[in-house]
């Protein structure tokens, strides 16, 4: 599975709209936890060969950007569950 989907809305925290910050979450975030797990569930136990590739972002290395705060945390996000899911799994 490769995970590769990514959502970036621009705008300072102050004036970016919620259903924006929502979208992002939702794709950046929710999608990639969920993908990861069914995933697992599903493939892991039919194939041991089975790879799971999460594509984030430079944005999620990066100490920030500017009006792009959401959109850089949710990358980081990617960045640090597989980190986390390979020590998991």
């Amino acid at each position: 599975l490769i995970n590769n989907a990514g959502v970036v809305k621009l705008g300072g925290i102050e004036y970016i709209y919620h259903k924006d910050i929502k979208e992002m979450l939702d794709v950046n975030l929710m999608h990639v936890a969920l993908m990861s797990k069914l995933f697992l569930q599903k493939l892991k136990n039919r194939n041991p060969r089975s790879a799971l590739i999460n594509v984030g972002s430079m944005a999620g290395f990066t100490e920030g950007m500017m009006n792009m705060a959401v959109y850089n945390g949710s990358k980081a996000y990617v960045r640090y569950f597989t980190e986390a899911l390979a020590i998991e799994v």
